[in-house]
């Protein structure tokens, strides 16, 4: 086993022998593995509301048959060692159970697949343990290294005496036994394996197997518990930090429908805090795995990425920050003046979503122009616009070049926008905060002031199928070539995560 420092990869081999004597009985020749010595002492034990994964780069196989190994190890009651282990290649996939049973060691098969259309390289694995009433819950996903869309996916079941075990010689003509204990190895401390191994009991390797990774993971999640207190007219709510971020959802009932809470949440110490109105009778609260991301255009915070309708008139607008706010220019010699305002983290997808944008100042003038929220459906990051597609909830304001009428638009299927909400008067000099949302097929687009938000200005809905998830950005709009001024503030989003 050799450590490229220089890479910061790990690159694993073992010469194997120039025939094909193998032991049929066996799973051949494994290599070294990184493990039971492991530099970091990982150490982790499945527990209730608690997932633990491992994550590692697959930077490329050298031949077929050549397996990346990604596992825990353990031991039994009688202190034997077993464990769980993931096997990949460039174009299979299995998950093997192994341990010492009542008399005699066994190796038992949950899956073994066939891959197609994989990469040649770049590729990560991972594998998540988790509980569920006593059982154990295996996930395992193969992913692009680079832009983490998951690519294959499959879970297994660890129950008692009720594992679907591939029956014996079924797969590259190699032993599979009955698990000699029917019980998921869940209430011992289990320590991450890294390794490679070639799996052919017919044919010897063309040359030395390798496969070379990278940058292995322990995560260890927990769902956090919510605190509720009752205060002077609001209530409180808090939870502490997990590993695996969680978002706060609402509803007037328990049935639902659920949506993601648009109150802005503080952190203090290692707990987020967030404070509640007491309105309506009754209010329903729980904790999802999701994502928050904020911008306040104070601090060191990393900017977020404009894409131009026409990015050869970039240089031509004027981005201000100033007083912890953007003000954003654009002339009236932009012909396409439309700008999408994404996160500076391209692996920010979600599926239901609230976002928001306060809007301080819209400039003065008759000339008509929009600001809103664009959100799920793609992005052409590298050609724009090129393939993007997706909603946007809009204000629309100086409508039809009328001082201070406003409307809310949804544009939504590639349809014109909804006109259901009436044309209504903006206040010069005072600020708004437009917010969009998506639960399920249902949007929703509010315009509050900043002043009170809690009775919404105007409002509008619409149904909308064409996209159940996707990325979230600030969308300004140039109506016919005019000239925009806009100074926006605290750019929200929260959603869950999108299941690919």
């Amino acid at each position: 086993m050799v450590v490229t420092h220089g890479q910061a990869a790990l690159r694993l081999w073992r010469f194997s022998p120039s025939s094909s004597e193998f032991i049929e009985e066996a799973m051949t020749a494994f290599a070294p593995y990184w493990g039971e010595a492991n530099p970091k002492n990982w150490s982790v034990r499945c527990q209730p509301d608690r997932t633990v994964e491992l994550r590692m780069d697959v930077v490329q196989f050298q031949q077929d048959d050549a397996f990346a190994i990604l596992g825990v190890r353990t031991g039994d009651d009688s202190g034997e060692v077993c464990g769980y282990s993931v096997l990949l290649d460039r174009n299979e996939i299995a998950l093997l159970k192994l341990g010492w049973g009542k008399e005699e060691p066994f190796i038992s098969c949950f899956f073994w697949e066939r891959l197609s259309n994989l990469p040649e390289d770049g590729l990560s694995l991972s594998v998540a343990y988790s509980l569920a009433n006593g059982d154990l819950a295996i996930h395992v996903r193969v992913l692009d290294r680079w832009e983490q869309n998951v690519l294959w996916q499959k879970v297994a079941m660890d129950t008692r005496g009720l594992d679907p075990v591939l029956p014996d010689r079924s797969v590259k003509n190699l032993r599979m036994q009955a698990e000699g204990i029917a019980a998921p190895y869940s209430r011992i401390d289990l320590l991450p394996v890294v390794g490679i191994l070639w799996c052919n009991t017919i044919n010897a390797p063309a040359q030395p197997p390798e496969v070379i990774i990278d940058n292995v993971q322990l995560l260890d999640r927990f769902a956090p518990r919510l605190e509720i207190a009752t205060t002077t007219g609001s209530i409180a709510l808090s939870w502490q930090t997990p590993l695996e971020e969680h978002i706060l959802m609402v509803a007037d009932q328990l049935s639902g429908p659920w949506r993601p809470c648009p109150q802005l949440v503080t952190l203090s110490s290692d707990t987020l805090c967030v404070s509640m109105p007491c309105l309506g009778p009754q209010k329903f609260f729980k904790l999802v795995p999701g994502t928050r991301v904020t911008q306040d255009f104070n601090g060191s915070q990393p900017p977020w990425h404009p894409h131009y309708w026409d990015y050869g008139n970039a240089g031509l607008f004027t981005w201000t920050i100033k007083d912890g706010a953007l003000r954003i220019e654009c002339p009236d010699s932009v012909g396409g003046g439309d700008i999408l305002l994404l996160p500076s983290r391209s692996d920010i997808v979600v599926s239901d979503f609230s976002a928001s944008v306060d809007i301080l100042d819209w400039g003065s003038g008759i000339n008509s122009r929009s600001v809103g929220i664009f959100a799920r459906g793609v992005v052409d990051r590298d050609n724009f616009p090129g393939q993007t597609e997706g909603y946007i909830g809009e204000l629309w304001i100086n409508r039809n070049n009328s001082v201070g009428l406003a409307s809310l638009n949804i544009f939504a299927d590639g349809d014109q926008p909804t006109e259901e909400v009436a044309e209504f008067e903006l206040e010069a000099g005072n600020g708004y905060r437009l917010q969009f949302s998506g639960i399920a097929n249902q949007l929703t687009l509010r315009l509050f002031k900043l002043s009170d938000l809690e009775r919404p200005v105007a409002e509008s809905q619409r149904i909308a199928n064409s996209w159940s998830d996707g990325p979230v950005g600030l969308w300004i709009h140039n109506r016919d070539n005019q000239a925009y001024d806009f100074t926006v503030d605290n750019i929200v989003v929260i959603g869950t995560k999108a299941v690919r």
